[in-house]
């Protein structure tokens, strides 16, 4: 009788002893989906451009900062092309300032930030300039907004009507328009600064873009000349 209560003892500490090691893996395999499940909505927040579309980039930015993005993604971009039916320049659109051209309009597909390391769009194009150089209206219109962004430092608006806008990201602080100004096309607004924190590698330049009914647009296709 001893000799098989000895067998079934250990038959039922090897029972549990399977049990426990079923719960660990469950547990583990529990944890790895969550984590994929984080990881899946992560990127679906940067792949639908949520980066870059103004004031909630901390949040979208602080939700990738665990993750180390280093390969290119090869999605297709979701993003809509810009309108089919772009105005004529009648309007007098300019360049705000001379400057080399660094870095082009990425038109929904995704480049490599050099200050963040992510993969992400560029919405407009960024101008090299000296810290201080003046930076002129594109074009006729009324200040629509002037505010500071934490990513995108001291920044300006301008309605030109017809559905068009400009901006101006990563000016100096002491700006020579305010709110509500009706100003003309090559009137100053402000100058270069470095005060954009999510292109601080690039130095002092401006970052100018433009949306035309919402959706972002190749700036230099508005301009003469270019």
């Amino acid at each position: 009788m001893k000799k098989d209560s000895g067998k079934l003892t250990g038959i039922l500490n090897a029972v549990k002893a399977r049990r426990a090691i079923l719960i660990v893996l469950a547990a583990f395999l529990l944890i790895g989906l969550i984590s994929y499940w984080s990881y899946q909505k992560t990127m679906t927040k940067l792949l639908n451009n949520e980066i870059l579309t103004g004031q909630n980039v901390n949040n979208v930015a602080a939700d990738i900062a665990k993750e180390d993005v280093t390969d290119e993604p090869t999605h297709e971009s979701t993003t809509e092309a810009p309108p089919a039916t772009e105005p004529s320049n009648s309007m007098g659109f300019e360049m705000p300032l001379e400057g080399e051209l660094t870095n082009g309009f990425s038109n929904g597909d995704l480049v490599k930030s050099e200050t963040l390391g992510y993969w992400l769009t560029h919405d407009g194009v960024d101008i090299k300039a000296e810290n201080g150089t003046a930076v002129l209206s594109a074009g006729e219109g009324v200040v629509e907004d002037v505010y500071d962004d934490p990513l995108w430092g001291t920044c300006v608006v301008i309605d030109h009507k017809n559905g068009v806008k400009s901006y101006y990201f990563g000016l100096n602080k002491d700006l020579d328009v305010s709110e509500g100004d009706e100003i003309v096309t090559g009137q100053k607004i402000g100058t270069v600064g470095e005060t954009a924190e999510i292109e601080s590698k690039l130095g002092a330049h401006l970052h100018f873009a433009m949306k035309q009914n919402d959706e972002w647009i190749d700036p230099v296709l508005y301009v003469n000349d270019n």
